[in-house]
């Protein structure tokens, strides 16, 4: 099973829906708990106790900073893939305003919501 894990500041927390990782993250980010966030897909390993139960995190995910105007900018994490369609820029299910630039040949998105 796919979850997707953030922490912000001291909140932290569990979701099996993107977006709603990513709502709460911004919320502490919006309230001023934390300077930063961190959004990463994990796969629930349940084993038959709860010693061998846990997630493992895979590398996918967002790290996200507060904006001056209120808003939150999101920045894939390093190796996240990002996915470009003709209906707009969408990744993980998660569409959003982006811009994009290239450097050395990568290309950067941030994603503001």
């Amino acid at each position: 099973m796919t979850v997707w894990l953030w922490e912000a500041g001291s909140g932290r927390g569990v979701s099996d829906d993107l977006s709603r990782a990513c709502a709460a993250a911004s919320a502490c980010l919006r309230g001023g708990q934390a300077d930063s966030a961190r959004v990463e897909r994990a796969l629930l390993l349940a084993g038959g106790d709860w010693l061998t139960s846990g997630y493992h995190r895979t590398g996918v995910g967002w790290l996200a900073e507060p904006r001056r105007d209120g808003g939150v900018s999101w920045v894939p994490l390093a190796g996240s893939p990002v996915l470009v369609s003709n209906n707009g820029w969408r990744s993980h299910g998660f569409p959003a305003r982006a811009s994009a630039h290239s450097r050395k040949g990568r290309v950067w998105v941030r994603w503001e919501t």
